[in-house]
């Protein structure tokens, strides 16, 4: 019985996690829709969650995704290979974002409740004990995403891809396209205007 070969060699004992970004990209470049589909499974939601944190909207969220496959698909004849294929699909993902943010900024004031979600290292912020009880813990929540949603454009986008995404500032110097002296230094002053704000909670809560 002959054997059907899979369209992705790489790949043909494994998952799809086998196949590397880079040989999708180049079959993608191709215009290979199933090579295309595969790094839009992978990264979809990843995107959107990025997207969310950054607009702090859903429906932005959503129409910056699709607007980031779009511009992947279209230029992916562009891609240099001189980075990770990820890093350049963040760095086209950041770029969306934040344009969506500031043509929505009167929509964007508040970061909903799921923008920050369990990926968020509270402990990256290098405060005291977080709150024990239910209630005390969602208000805390709170103060976190107020925390962040206060943060200027600038240290609020290293704050998520470092604290949140869990990129390393090498990478995020990378996608910001920045020194890493300048990235390690805005992420240093994220971290305190963030511990600063929530310093007033941890004085109300009497934690101090």
């Amino acid at each position: 019985m002959q054997t059907v070969s899979s369209p992705y060699p790489e790949r043909a004992t494994g998952s799809c996690s086998d196949v590397s970004d880079e040989f999708l990209a180049r079959k993608t470049a191709e215009s290979d829709m199933s090579a295309f589909e595969e790094l839009m499974k992978k990264y979809e939601k990843s995107i959107f969650s990025l997207a969310l944190k950054i607009t702090g909207n859903r429906e932005n969220a959503e129409e910056v995704a699709q607007d980031v496959f779009i511009n992947v698909f279209r230029h992916i004849k562009n891609f240099k290979y001189n980075s990770s294929f990820k890093t350049w699909l963040y760095r086209i993902a950041v770029n969306a974002a934040l344009m969506k943010l500031r043509e929505n900024k009167k929509d964007s004031d508040n970061i909903s409740e799921d923008a920050l979600d369990d990926n968020f290292n509270i402990s990256a912020v290098s405060l005291p004990d977080t709150p024990e009880s239910t209630y005390e813990k969602e208000e805390f929540s709170a103060f976190v995403r107020k925390a962040v949603e206060n943060l200027p454009e600038k240290y609020k986008t290293t704050f998520i891809l470092k604290d949140i995404e869990g990129f390393s500032y090498q990478e995020i110097a990378d996608i910001l396209g920045l020194s890493l002296p300048a990235v390690k230094s805005r992420g240093l002053r994220a971290r305190f205007k963030v511990r600063d704000f929530l310093g007033g909670y941890m004085k109300e809560a009497g934690r101090e």
